[in-house]
């Protein structure tokens, strides 16, 4: 499977379940409308890839350079994207439930109408990310970076936010949707003492 991915610059219309494909290396591949399940992509490095209509069950990203890549309207569910680089990408009405970016970038990237759901995004790198209509919903952000992102309009009252890296002025916050337990988690970091 692995040398017809790179001899036909990538798949349309294909369900691969339990490949081996870690490692692969090849750039400007196109999968259109696939179905991966349990498919493992650990190591690869695949940049400038389009990712359009795919759905992803149970499949291994983890530790792969998928970094100027284009992701629409694909659907990742129980996915490993442990360490993973996906900076500078484009992610656009796409989800992700229960899956693990932990360590993971995703800096820089451009994001529009995608919601990650249940997913573990600690000390991922989620700074200077461009985003419209993203939903972080019962997420795991503990420790995770996100200077120079605007969280505006983000309801993060339901995800873990304990040691959230952010500048100084704390403006990446400004506008988000918070509780009042998460307030008091983070003002520790803006200099600020509570009493209760």
């Amino acid at each position: 499977m692995r040398d017809q991915i790179i001899q036909d610059r990538g798949l349309e219309f294909q369900s691969l379940d339990n490949e081996d494909l870690s490692l692969l290396s090849a750039d400007d591949l196109v999968f259109r409308s696939c179905v991966f399940s349990s498919v493992s992509f650990s190591s690869s490095v695949m940049e400038r890839v389009v990712f359009d209509g795919c759905t992803f069950t149970d499949c291994d990203l983890s530790f792969s350079s998928l970094q100027f890549c284009s992701i629409r309207s694909c659907k990742f569910i129980s996915c490993a994207f442990h360490s993973a680089q996906l900076t500078d990408s484009r992610i656009v009405s796409s989800s992700f439930e229960q899956s693990n970016f932990h360590y993971a970038s995703l800096g820089q990237c451009k994001i529009e109408k995608t919601v990650f759901s249940l997913c573990d995004l600690r000390e991922s790198d989620l700074s200077a990310l461009k985003h419209k209509k993203l939903s972080i919903v019962s997420s795991d952000l503990e420790r995770a970076v996100i200077t120079g992102t605007c969280m505006k309009d983000l309801d993060l009252s339901e995800s873990k936010l304990d040691g959230l890296l952010f500048s100084d002025a704390a403006s990446e916050l400004r506008g988000a949707e918070l509780d009042v337990s998460q307030l008091i988690q983070i003002a520790p970091n803006l200099g600020i003492k509570l009493k209760i």
